[in-house]
C-alpha cells in the first residue's frame, strides 16, 4: 500500500512538471543549434500514443486504443494552431471547446464494458471521438451566446496566467470520479494514469491559449506536456502486462511465476511457509466451482491481510509465504495467528464479495440467517534455509513435508519441518 501510494505521489508530480518548464527552458539549447533534434522531440508524442495504442490493441483493449487516438487528436491541436478549416480568431474558443467536450468523451470511452474488438462498443467509442470534433467544429462556428459564455467565465478560477473556464474543473471532477470508482481491475493502473494525465492536458492547452501560435516555445511546451502524457499512460499501460504476467488473475495474489522470480531474490537466511486449504476438493463437490473459487479469493485476501509477507498462489488451493531475513522461530507466531483467526471467521455460502467483505455481520446490512455458514481452515508447513535445506527447492520440499504432516495430523494447524 506504501508502495503504491509514493508511486501516485511521483506520477502526480510529473503530471504536474509542465508548470515547472519555464524553469527547465533556459536550460535547453536553442533551436537554432538543434532543430533536427527538436524535430524529433516534436515528433515524440506521435510515436508514443502510437505505441500505447499497439500496446492496448493486444490487450484486447479498444478502450486504450481510442483513448491515445483522442490525444493525437488534442496534440495536434496544439502543436498545428493554423488549421485551414477554423478561423484563426476562433482558435482559443476552439481549444476551450475541445477539452471540455475531449474529457466527456474520456468518460464514454470508459462507459462500456470491453466486449469485441471490433464489436458494437468498439464502434461506439470510434463515433464518440467523431463526434468530439463535429461538435466541438458546431460549437465554435456557431453564434451561440451561451456556448460562449459556459466556455469562457471564469467565477471561481480567475487567477493570473488562468484561462480555462470553471466548467473544465466541474467536467474533470466528474469524470474522474466516474474512472476511479469503477474497479474494474483490468484496466484499472490505465484509469488512475488518465486522471493524472487530463491534469497535464488542461495545464497543456491553457499554455496554448495564453501564449502566441505558432512559436518555438509553445511547440517546445507542448511537446514536453504530451510526452509526460505518453510516458504515464506507457508505464500504466506497463502494469497492465505486468500484472497479466505475474498476478493470478482469480485471487489478484502474485502467481506461479511471480514465485519463481521471488525465489532467485532471496539471499541466505529465509523462511518458506507452504499453505493448503482444507478440505477444499469436497468443498467444490459439495458446493460447485464457482463457490470454491470465492473460497480461493476469500483465504487470498485473509493471507494478504494478516501474513504480514509476501503471498504467492503457488497452484490450486496451494499458497506460498516467503519471509526473507527470517528464521522460523520469528514467524511462527505470526502463521500461527494466520491459521488460527481464520478459522474463526465465517464463510457464509452464496454470497457476494462486496458484502463478504465487509468485516461484521453489522456491516454487512443483511439477514444471514438464511444464509448457509462453513468453516474454512487451512494447514502450513515452515521451513528454513539453514545447513540443511541449502537450496530453496530443499526448503520448498521441507515446508511441504511439514505440510503433510500438519494434514496427517489433523489440519488446521502450523507444523514446522524441525517439529
Amino acid at each position: 500500500m506504501r508502495n503504491t501510494i509514493i508511486r501516485i505521489a511521483f506520477l502526480l508530480l510529473l503530471a504536474c512538471a509542465p508548470v515547472f518548464f519555464p524553469e527547465i527552458k533556459p536550460l535547453l539549447p536553442s533551436y537554432k543549434s538543434l532543430s533536427t533534434a527538436y524535430k524529433i522531440f516534436f515528433l515524440t508524442p506521435f510515436f508514443l500514443f502510437g505505441l500505447i495504442a499497439f500496446l492496448g490493441l493486444r490487450l484486447n483493449q479498444t478502450r486504450i486504443f481510442y483513448t491515445m487516438v483522442l490525444f493525437t487528436i488534442l496534440y495536434i491541436s496544439v502543436h498545428k494552431p493554423d488549421l485551414e478549416f477554423l478561423p484563426v480568431i476562433n482558435y482559443d474558443y476552439f481549444l476551450r471547446t475541445i477539452t471540455v467536450i475531449s474529457i466527456l468523451t474520456f468518460l464514454f470511452l470508459f462507459f462500456f464494458d470491453e466486449r469485441a474488438l471490433f464489436g458494437v462498443s468498439s464502434f461506439l467509442r470510434a463515433t464518440s471521438i467523431t463526434f468530439t470534433l463535429i461538435i466541438s467544429y458546431m460549437i465554435v462556428t456557431s453564434e451561440i451566446a451561451i456556448f460562449h459564455s459556459l466556455f469562457y467565465n471564469q467565477w471561481l478560477t480567475s487567477f493570473e496566467n488562468w484561462v480555462l473556464p470553471d466548467i473544465i474543473w466541474l467536467v474533470f471532477a466528474g469524470t474522474s470520479i466516474f474512472l476511479l470508482i469503477d474497479q474494474d481491475k483490468s484496466i484499472y493502473s490505465f484509469k488512475v494514469a488518465l486522471v493524472l494525465v487530463l491534469l497535464t492536458l488542461i495545464l497543456a492547452i491553457n499554455k496554448s491559449i495564453l501564449v502566441p501560435l505558432n512559436t518555438i516555445d509553445l511547440k517546445t511546451y507542448n511537446a514536453f506536456a504530451f510526452t509526460i502524457i505518453g510516458f504515464i499512460c506507457l508505464y500504466s499501460v506497463y502494469k497492465l502486462y505486468w500484472q497479466n504476467v505475474y498476478i493470478d488473475e482469480l485471487t489478484g495474489v502474485p502467481n506461479r511465476r511471480a514465485y519463481n522470480e521471488e525465489l532467485k531474490k532471496l539471499g541466505r537466511n529465509y523462511t518458506i511457509s507452504m499453505l493448503d486449504i482444507d478440505h477444499f476438493k469436497k468443498f467444490n463437490d459439495n458446493y460447485g466451482h464457482k463457490e470454491g473459487d470465492n473460497v480461493l479469493r476469500y483465504v487470498a485476501a485473509h493471507l494478504k491481510d494478516s501474513s504480514k509477507s509476501k503471498v504467492f498462489r503457488y497452484g490450486g488451493e496451494e499458497f506460498s509465504i516467503i519471509y526473507p531475513g527470517y528464521k522460523v522461530k520469528d514467524v511462527l507466531e505470526r502463521l500461527e495467528y494466520v491459521c488460527e483467526s481464520l478459522s474463526e471467521r465465517k464463510f457464509y455460502i452464496r454470497m457476494s464479495e462486496t458484502k463478504r467483505s465487509q468485516k461484521t455481520e453489522k456491516d454487512r446490512g443483511i439477514d444471514i440467517s438464511d444464509l448457509k455458514q462453513v468453516r474454512v481452515t487451512i494447514s502450513i508447513g515452515v521451513a528454513q534455509r539453514n545447513d540443511k535445506f541449502r537450496t530453496t527447492d530443499d526448503v520448498i520440499e521441507a515446508a511441504d513435508k511439514a505440510l503433510y504432516q500438519a494434514k496427517k495430523k489433523g489440519r488446521n494447524q502450523v507444523v514446522t519441518k524441525e517439529s
